[in-house]
């Protein structure tokens, strides 16, 4: 996984208002960023799982599904990807629930644009650091021995299999990679855990 130059992210714009949609995807590419803007979350959502981006930039109230149901979805689906909220609306209750889910910046409108450029440079190295964590996966642990693989079981593949890994990294991550309580959160264990760490390692080389 390459850290994200912080002069050229991949952006996931989500806002109804067309003018102000227009506006974010004209001068976040001025900014020299490659944004993608969709008008409501129904939309966005298959761009989850089909484009690899490094940033969402999203309103809270929008048609149909709302910003914050959304962001549930991102956090199962791309628990890597970095999220701003830039919304007209929102309360302390939704401002303490975003940042529970480790929005990275609550900004609200009307902004300016340095607020946003500001937003994105903080993405940028939320990004790269969750990047480095995995290129930096540590080797000099003595981990248990794997057991004999069932032929029955497989790993997941393709987009299941990115997801997964991500998700573990996330969690990794924020036990700041104290193993035990880390697999615990997952839900797995120990000895699992350390046979994820060690396929990634392997996939890295």
């Amino acid at each position: 996984m390459n850290t994200p130059d912080p002069a050229s992210l991949r952006v996931l714009i989500v806002e109804d208002e067309p003018r102000y949609r227009n506006l974010l995807e004209r001068e976040i590419a001025a900014m020299g960023h490659r944004p993608t803007a969709f008008e409501c979350a129904e939309d966005a959502l298959p761009a989850l799982d089909d484009d690899p981006y490094d940033v969402a930039i999203l309103d809270l109230n929008l048609p149909g599904m709302s910003g914050m149901a959304f962001f549930e979805q991102v956090r199962l689906r791309r628990p890597d990807l970095a999220v701003i909220i830039n919304t007209a609306y929102g309360d302390m209750p939704t401002v303490i629930e975003a940042l529970r889910m480790e929005a990275v910046d609550f900004l609200t409108k009307p902004c300016g644009l340095n607020e946003i450029e500001q937003a994105l440079y903080k993405a940028a190295q939320v990004v790269g650091r969750r990047a480095e964590s995995m290129s930096a996966l540590p080797s000099t642990e003595t981990e248990p021995p794997a057991p004999a693989r069932d032929p029955a079981s497989t790993e997941p593949e393709g987009p299941l299999a990115d997801v997964e890994r991500e998700h573990i990294l996330a969690v990794l991550e924020r036990h700041n990679w104290h193993k035990p309580s880390a697999a615990e959160e997952l839900g797995i264990s120990l000895r699992t855990l350390y046979n994820k760490i060690a396929l990634y390692r392997r996939e890295m080389k």
